[in-house]
């Protein structure tokens, strides 16, 4: 899969944005888990990638894996956040979304993560990084959402 491209405000993984779920299925096949949020939000969880759907149109599809591809400038689930910064350029936060995102490239957002400085558990190594990364260097990307 890692040859299909991250097409912000469009497509991630074959999924577009709009399909239903009928269209998500013949692309994924049977998620892993299917959950109903606050109807009418339904979340569909396939390992690799997730993917939104409000009143049966896909509103979201969010990269957990590299395997599901790259954006335009390169940058895949993993990319270190240095990379991520010399591709787009600056980044702002999302206070709502607590995502990261690029105001000339729209339609991709980014959880970017570093690694934990309490890691007392084995689930949860490392930690998003929240209005800003404070530690360049050690950060990464977690998650790529286009919407």
């Amino acid at each position: 899969m890692s040859s299909h491209l991250i097409d912000p405000g469009k497509s991630l993984c074959g999924v577009n944005l709009g399909d239903s779920y009928r269209d998500v299925a013949k692309v994924l096949g049977p998620p892993d888990t299917d959950q109903t949020r606050q109807a009418p939000h339904r979340f569909l969880d396939y390992g690799h990638i997730s993917v939104g759907l409000w009143e049966d149109a896909v509103n979201m599809v969010v990269a957990k894996s590299a395997a599901c591809g790259t954006t335009p400038e390169g940058i895949s689930v993993g990319a270190p956040y240095q990379q991520l910064v010399d591709a787009v350029g600056p980044l702002e936060f999302d206070e709502d979304m607590g995502l990261f995102f690029t105001r000339h490239k729209p339609g991709v957002w980014y959880e970017v993560v570093r690694p934990s400085y309490d890691c007392e558990s084995s689930e949860m190594p490392y930690q998003s990084e929240v209005s800003e990364v404070t530690n360049e260097q050690q950060a990464w990307v977690a998650e790529i959402y286009v919407m």
